[in-house]
């Protein structure tokens, strides 16, 4: 099974960081992807602002209805034009039977450590695959300090520079860096100042972010791309008007693995929101015992042209990287304001992306 996915990337324009928050943490901390659902509310909000009202609801109007046009990746990070996935929910098989042996090769808090993998590890992982030989320097590499793996063969799509190094060199090469930036604001009243950080996610050359779209046709892969380029103009995430979140956008001609057809496991590569019938199947069936999601709440402020910036209602939805058991579509969500009067929908969109899984129980020793 071909993934057919549209592959663009985001090129951060020179010397610009990333402000990417989360629900519940401050503004210190800064994300390294930015999930599915604010990247379609960032699109509709562009719509309004450029068309008006009316043609941002004529946009969001087949996704409301359950009848998405397209579907969306959330954006993770790119090494080159190496595309990086989430560790999937998924035991990491080994050839090892011995427990010794096998914590040497794959150490108890490996799923700690790393965070993102390349699609050919992922296609592996997904198919459970024997991993012993891409643990270890003869077909697997690591950056990052181990937080991204990928294959051996997948070192050749990093930065020209990287191509060539030794593995031990390699697994010290940062594709991106977070620190905090200090700024201060002043109170208008006592002229007195506050000190705080805010958090900075910069990229190293050649790296940078990417986004797939999925099941569009012509007509609408051009309007998706449109969209893109002028978010790039106008910047994603926070701190835009200190310059954050710009970038250029590129389409890649990158070729996916091919995925085996699974046995009824799927892994999520978008945010997704369940209706009613889908949940018992995907998420509570009593003979998938392999099924494993983590729950993310999305609330925070709302970004409108027609209202001044006001809270939106909390939802929570299944995040990147969660293994679901069976096929999903998902759904859109209003999460207007709760007050009468709130002149237009605000959509969280959890229509899901998914890429087949088979999932097995690893062997005891």
């Amino acid at each position: 099974m071909m993934m057919n996915l549209t592959t663009y990337k985001f090129q951060p324009r020179s010397g610009v960081g990333f402000h990417f928050g989360e629900q519940g943490l401050e503004l210190e901390e800064s994300q390294v992807t930015f999930p599915s659902d604010s990247l379609f509310a960032a699109m509709v909000a562009t719509v309004a602002e450029q068309e008006g009202k009316d043609a941002a609801d004529a946009f969001a109007r087949p996704f409301a209805e359950k009848s998405p046009t397209f579907r969306l990746t959330s954006v993770f990070p790119i090494a080159g034009d190496l595309p990086l996935l989430p560790l999937p929910r998924l035991s990491v098989h080994t050839k090892a039977t011995d427990e010794a042996e096998r914590e040497k090769l794959l150490p108890r808090k490996f799923n700690k450590k790393v965070r993102f993998i390349s699609p050919d590890i992922c296609q592996k992982l997904c198919a459970a695959a024997d991993m012993d030989a891409y643990l270890t320097e003869e077909k697997g590499r690591f950056l990052q300090g181990g937080a991204i793996w990928l294959t051996a063969a997948e070192q050749a799509r990093l930065p020209k520079e990287w191509r060539a190094i030794s593995a031990a060199e390699l697994t010290q090469k940062q594709v991106w860096q977070q620190h905090n930036v200090p700024r201060v604001t002043v109170d208008r009243v006592h002229n007195n100042s506050t000190p705080f950080l805010i958090g900075r996610v910069v990229f190293s050359q050649g790296c940078g972010l990417w986004v797939g779209v999925q099941g569009a046709d012509t007509a609408v892969t051009g309007r998706v791309e449109l969209l893109l380029h002028h978010l790039g103009d106008r910047g994603i995430g926070g701190e835009r008007s200190s310059g954050y979140g710009g970038y250029q956008l590129i389409k890649l001609d990158f070729t996916w693995p091919q995925w085996e057809a699974g046995n009824g496991y799927y892994l999520l590569l978008s945010r997704y929101l369940p209706v009613m019938e889908e949940i018992k199947p995907a998420l509570q069936a009593p003979d998938k015992h392999l099924i494993s999601y983590q729950l993310v709440t999305v609330g925070g402020w709302l970004a409108t042209p027609y209202q001044p910036h006001l809270r939106r209602k909390q939802i929570s939805l299944l995040a990147e990287g969660s293994i679901v058991g069976a096929q999903v579509s998902g759904r859109m969500e209003d999460v207007r304001p709760e007050w009468v009067g709130f002149p237009h929908a605000v959509w969280r969109n959890g229509f899901a992306l998914t890429i087949p899984v088979t999932a097995k129980e690893r062997e005891s020793a």
